[in-house]
């Protein structure tokens, strides 16, 4: 079992007040102790789920840890960090083509999301695809009592008409319009802190494998 501590929360108000290399040169030794904390967390939530997600045995903590540096080539925002911690747990970590988990570190924005976020062209047909064939799967999974409880609706852009080779009058419609098909589940700092979260997630992450596993059969087959 693992949780965060205040000092994670600490570096991340001061990178977000102060974004620039001589502050994090500054205050490095609290960056490493954060990225060190982000990174017993998830190696704690891997564990967690190798009891359903047995492929997950070779995952190693920093493969699944996004970097604290920013891509600014084709952004307005010259930030040159994020304001954030992010770590994608899949069999590949952070370089998934398919369904994993997400949890992103943020003051006042700390979440766990699931599904397929932002897919190339070739593998948002094949998801389509298998919503136009078993699209009552996937609505049943999200619209189990348990799940609706913990988890939003389906988030991502949607296309404003039906998809190009798809009836406006599809029952599934709505589903198909998607460009991404991630839900998410709200945590407060004060349950990040807790030192049973991995636990706390790894309940939340067996719900969300039948989620995940709808679209990573989709893309894989």
């Amino acid at each position: 079992m693992a949780g965060l501590t205040k000092k994670t929360f600490e570096f991340l108000k001061g990178i977000k007040l102060n974004n620039n290399r001589d502050w994090l040169e500054a205050n490095r030794p609290l960056y490493e102790a954060s990225k060190k904390e982000m990174e017993t967390l998830t190696e704690a939530m891997l564990k967690e789920m190798l009891p359903f997600e047995p492929l997950f045995a070779a995952t190693t903590p920093k493969s699944c840890l996004f970097r604290l540096n920013r891509d600014v080539r084709f952004s307005a925002d010259k930030s040159p960090y994020k304001t954030a911690f992010g770590s994608y747990m899949s069999p590949n970590g952070k370089n998934a083509y398919h369904g994993g988990y997400y949890l992103h570190v943020e003051p006042g924005n700390c979440f766990v999301a699931a599904g397929v976020w932002m897919p190339q062209g070739e593998t948002i047909a094949k998801i389509r695809q298998e919503i136009d064939y078993n699209a009552y799967q996937l609505i049943k999974i999200i619209e189990n009592k348990s799940f609706k409880a913990n988890f939003s609706k389906i988030e991502g852009e949607q296309l404003k008409k039906a998809p190009k080779g798809y009836d406006p009058t599809h029952p599934a419609i709505d589903l198909l319009r998607y460009k991404s098909w991630t839900v998410s589940h709200k945590f407060t700092q004060d349950e990040m802190l807790q030192t049973d979260f991995s636990k706390s997630f790894g309940k939340l992450a067996k719900q969300l494998k039948p989620f995940n596993d709808f679209f990573t059969l989709a893309i894989e087959h």
